[in-house]
């Protein structure tokens, strides 16, 4: 079982000791408390914040053992890891990371590459993947467009993999979530469920090293990564959103993408039990916001909106089969 969570920029690079609070069941990261009471701290199985030359602050001290030079961390405090593309960190393999339930850490892509770049993967040989996290190119040299997360598992029947709807943004940080669990994936992009696979068979583990920000076999992109942590219990939505803390942020359990490229009855439908086709006015409280830093945009410009009543001026656009848009689904407790 294994889930992974994924997680300006100055160019001055800080040692200052951390100033936090020592609480019971809280952790100190950037400077700022995070409470993850939620979990137990002995279930953290490797941490690497990049403040302590690269070391694990997890219990196994598994340090890194192929170092990567450092930058900035994020939110400007501390110091990240800094992959230009060409060299990458080791993390030497331990009998404890195949109980890996999560992953996480936040990436901050410099610039774009021609083609899909390594940012993270397990392997011993070529044809090893699980897990393998990829980061698509972006459209263009403003980093608009493109910058799909691609998830690759190695199985029994093939290696399979997830590609998200939406996308990271360039020259921001970014939060990233997979959950792999028995045989389903789902991917989160800061915090909001984009997208699930069911697997063909159980995913096969291996005992290579991770590599970060590239790998022997296919370059890394350019980026800032910050805050990579493995776990041996599985997250759910509301852990993964307490990893996610946006300032003024629409709470991020209350909406997720429904369907893209659908019809108005087809967007109902998207929408499970306790949950309904966004209106206007909940869209335009802050989702709006969410689709686009999730690279929703990228797959339409146009959404669904609810509507109670519809009346002949509107029939010929919510009623007609042909005409189709992205849907957004909001909890019923959204208010």
């Amino acid at each position: 079982m294994l889930n992974l969570i994924f997680i300006l920029v100055s160019g001055i690079h800080s040692e200052e000791p951390e100033v936090c609070y020592k609480l019971e069941g809280h952790l100190c990261v950037n400077n700022q408390i995070v409470d993850m009471t939620f979990v137990p701290l002995d279930s953290i199985i490797g941490l690497w914040r990049f403040d302590k030359n690269q070391m694990d602050d997890s219990q196994l001290l598994n340090h890194i053992s192929q170092p990567c030079e450092l930058g900035p961390g994020r939110g400007a405090v501390g110091n990240s890891a800094y992959y230009s593309g060409e060299q990458y960190s080791i993390i030497p393999h331990h009998d404890q990371y195949h109980e890996i339930v999560t992953i996480s850490m936040w990436i901050y892509p410099l610039s774009s590459q021609q083609s899909f770049t390594t940012i993270l993967r397990k392997a011993l040989k070529s044809t090893e993947y699980t897990p393998t996290i990829l980061l698509w190119p972006f459209h263009d040299e403003a980093n608009v467009g493109g910058g799909q997360i691609e998830v690759i598992v190695s199985t029994s029947y093939d290696k399979e993999n997830l590609r998200s709807k939406g996308s990271v943004t360039g020259r921001k940080w970014n939060h990233l979530a997979i959950v792999l669990q028995g045989l389903s994936i789902d991917l989160y992009i800061n915090g909001i469920h984009d997208n699930v696979l069911s697997l063909k068979a159980r995913p096969l583990k291996n005992e290579g090293p991770f590599y970060v920000g590239g790998d022997p076999w296919f370059n890394g992109p350019l980026l800032y990564l910050d805050d990579l942590t493995f776990y041996n219990i599985p997250f759910l939505q509301l852990e993964i959103s307490k990893l996610v803390n946006f300032p003024g942020q629409v709470n991020n359990r209350l909406f997720y993408l429904g369907c893209d490229g659908c019809n108005y009855h087809q967007s109902l439908s998207s929408c499970k039990q306790g949950w309904h086709l966004c209106s206007l006015s909940e869209l335009t409280s802050g989702i709006y916001m969410h689709a686009r830093q999730n690279g929703w945009l990228r797959l339409t410009k146009d959404f669904w909106s609810r509507v109670d009543e519809i009346d002949e001026e509107l029939a010929k656009n919510y009623l007609d089969p042909q005409k189709t848009k992205a849907a957004i689904c909001c909890s019923d407790s959204f208010y």
